[in-house]
């Protein structure tokens, strides 16, 4: 009996196959640049990824997991002593409102979170502007002179 068994123990560990993961180093470096207003960093850790791949004759499957990108700003405090600008509700839901100190022009950008530009608009005195559309995180809210020079930037909630 304990033949009988051994044997069908060591059929069954023959026939069972277990999966393997295979190392590759998908990306082995990270980035740097500069963003109007500061600074960006962006790297990956250790860039390792393990993958295992099944398929048959009309499906492939490749699965595994690779440590995520991190990315990194750095703001600048800069001083607006010769602006009086309002940035309100802040946070905010549908609509951002921003007023200028009569007699000022100044360029507005707001960035998101990885330093892309999502819109730019002149103001003269005042301006609303709409945030439905956008999702729930943190912005940046740029503010540049007519002569593209940075004023000042300030954190914006969506809520």
């Amino acid at each position: 009996m304990k033949k009988i068994i051994t044997l069908f123990l060591v059929l069954c560990a023959w026939t069972l196959q277990a999966q393997s993961l295979q190392s590759q180093v998908l990306a082995n470096g990270g980035m740097h640049g500069e963003t109007p207003g500061g600074i960006g960093l962006c790297w990956t850790l250790g860039g390792q990824i393990e993958t295992t791949t099944l398929s048959n004759a009309s499906t492939t499957l490749t699965q595994g997991f690779i440590q995520p990108e991190y990315c990194a700003t750095l703001i600048t405090d800069i001083s607006t002593a010769d602006y009086d600008i309002s940035i309100y509700p802040n946070p905010t839901k549908d609509y951002l409102q921003i007023q200028l100190e009569p007699g000022k022009q100044l360029i507005a950008k707001l960035i998101n979170p990885i330093g892309q530009q999502l819109w730019e608009s002149k103001i003269n005195g005042s301006l609303q502007v709409s945030t439905s559309q956008l999702e729930e995180q943190v912005y940046f809210l740029q503010f540049y002179t007519p002569d593209h020079q940075l004023v000042g930037t300030y954190k914006i909630l969506k809520h």
